[in-house]
């Protein structure tokens, strides 16, 4: 849990439900400045902390967010996130999503720009999953990149847990196991 080398961070995102929040959350000309959680339902459950167990925990706590898919602004908002990283880190972001985006093109620019910073692994699940996108926006090498689950149950059984941990980190540090105090046999007097 507190292992200063790795930062993590954790983010819920859906989307709008009316194209006036839409708008808003696109920064569309004439419209509010969106409430990214309210409008655009896009939540930082954390920032980035180098309390992994804490954010573990958090992941199991989590609601599924049933609506649209902001995929544009989930990756823009994870790209600005990445300042708070350590500048000599290799910054991965991992993208679980279920829904095609809103917007295609919007998408593209926002991933395009964030692997400029960041290696993208998507982990796109169930039938609804945009794959054929996913695996154009995937960083390279894409077979590293995407691990397709078909089913969101899934997703919480350790061969797919195993795999996305394997993606994200693909170079991990042996941890020493705990050691045991030695047996004493109690003395009599």
């Amino acid at each position: 849990g507190g292992d200063d080398k790795v930062k993590v961070a954790l983010q819920v995102f859906s989307g709008p439900t009316t194209w006036d929040q839409y708008r808003s959350c696109i920064g569309a000309p004439g419209s509010a400045a969106p409430d990214m959680e309210g409008d655009c339902r896009i939540a930082w459950i954390k920032h980035l902390t180098n309390n992994t167990l804490e954010v573990a925990t958090m992941v199991t706590d989590l609601k599924f967010p049933e609506a649209t898919t902001m995929t544009s602004v989930a990756l823009a908002s994870a790209e600005a996130e990445l300042i708070n990283g350590r500048e000599d880190a290799s910054s991965v972001v991992l993208v679980i999503t279920d829904g095609k985006p809103m917007s295609h093109e919007r998408t593209v620019a926002a991933a395009t720009s964030l692997k400029e910073k960041a290696r993208i692994v998507w982990v796109p699940v169930g039938p609804g999953a945009p794959v054929e996108l996913v695996e154009e926006l995937a960083s390279l090498p894409k077979h590293e990149n995407v691990i397709q689950i078909d089913d969101l149950k899934k997703l919480a059984w350790p061969y797919f847990v195993n795999k996305i941990i394997a993606a994200a980190c693909p170079v991990l540090e042996p941890v020493a196991a705990p050691t045991e105090a030695p047996m004493v046999a109690p003395t009599k007097k």
